[in-house]
Order: C-alpha cells, then structure tokens, then sequence
C-alpha cells in the first residue's frame, strides 16, 4: 500500500513572505508541497512573518509553497538521505521576533510514474493548451509496485496529483512521530502490473510528439 500525502488545511497560512517587498527576488518558485523537479535555492525566500494564529505544525502551508519542522526533515533524511531539498527559513512572529526552531523549505525533486490509468478506471479530459489528460483520481486508485524502485517519496510525471506520493513505511512514521500538518488524501492500491508509458498514457504522449515544445514540462525518459 502506499499513499498521496498533501497538507492538512486544518492549519491555515499564518505568515506572508518578506521577499514580496524586501529581498528584491525577480522569480519566485511556486511548488505547493513539491514540484518534482530540482528548485534553484535563489528563487525560495527565507524569511516570512506571522500575520496571524499561534499553531507551528510540521508542515505549515504558505503562500505557493510549504515549509517543514526538523522532526518532518529527520524522518526524510533517515529514509531517503541527500535525495531532497531543504532550504532554511526564518519565521518570525509579528512583532518581528523570531520563532524558536528550526524550518525549511521542502521540495521533493523527484518524479516518477506509477498511477496505472486503466487499472484504476480514470477517464481522459482536455486540457487548456489541448492536451489530453486522465482525469484526477479521488480517495482510492491503484499504483505499479515495482514502478517507484523503492522510493519512500516521489511526485508523479504523466498524471500529475498534488501533494506526494509515499511509501507506506513513510505513512506509517509520519503517524507514529505524529507529525502533524499533513494527512492522507488517498490510498494507492499496488499491483503486481508493470508501469508502461505507451499503454498508460498513449494519448498523452501523442499529443507531446504532435507538441514538441510542450516536452520540457515532464520527463519522458524512454518514452518515445
């Protein structure tokens, strides 16, 4: 079994950015939870006041991104050391003083596919720029088992979900820690079927061939 873990919207945004005034940052990266791919550490700020509440969750949601508590960064270093991104963040409360613990950024700057469409019954939908697309899957689908080669997190490639995708083992932690922030979306069934770009999202893929330019959005790897 594995799981899509996204943030847990009991903990609204309590801080807002210093850079939108201060640190003078032409291009900001907006990821959510995780984009998938690598982050270049001079588009992530570092500094955010509070505007509101008292709650410090694990996972705290921010403005178009997330930042993540020690305990959260040690169950992911213990698991899966130097595969993903932390970049340290300053919280401040608002009066300008700032907020015992230490807090990152996180970014998971893996993808890789593993949602079987056909085996979990998604449907196909268009797009805005035309491409077609499963649709989104809900509480339960099914995964390859063999597809993630072992990773305890990983974002999606093809059929892109928010949040992440991980191992029950990193489930089953994040409940034993009680981590908190975070919850689980939906449970990925794994089945002994493998991963095939070509059977799973021909459709897809056909559009990328006819779009060539619209390529560099996912990662093809053997994918023709």
């Amino acid at each position: 079994m594995a799981f899509r873990l996204d943030l847990d919207f009991f903990y609204p945004e309590r801080f807002a950015f210093e850079y939108l005034d201060k640190n003078g940052i032409a291009e900001v990266a907006i990821f959510g939870l995780s984009r998938g791919d690598p982050i270049d550490p001079a588009t992530v700020p570092r500094i955010a006041q509070a505007q509101r509440g008292k709650r410090m969750p694990d996972v705290c949601p921010m403005p178009g991104l997330n930042a993540v508590s020690s305990r959260f960064r040690d169950l992911v270093e213990e698991l899966e050391p130097g595969v993903h991104q932390f970049f340290e963040i300053e919280f401040r409360e608002q009066d300008g003083i700032p907020i015992p613990g230490q807090y990152y950024t996180f970014n998971c700057p893996r993808r890789i596919d593993t949602i079987l469409v056909n085996e979990s019954g998604l449907g196909w939908k268009e797009a805005r720029n035309g491409m077609p697309t499963p649709n989104t899957p809900r509480r339960q689908f099914c995964i390859s088992s063999n597809a993630s080669g072992g990773a305890h997190i990983w974002c999606e490639n093809f059929k892109r979900v928010a949040g992440i995708m991980v191992s029950d083992q990193f489930a089953a932690e994040v409940k034993k820690r009680e981590l908190t922030g975070l919850e689980v979306k939906a449970t990925c069934n794994e089945l002994d079927v493998p991963y095939v770009a070509e059977q799973q999202v021909g459709p897809m893929l056909a559009w990328l061939r006819a779009n060539p330019d619209k390529r560099k959005s996912f990662q093809l790897g053997d994918a023709p």
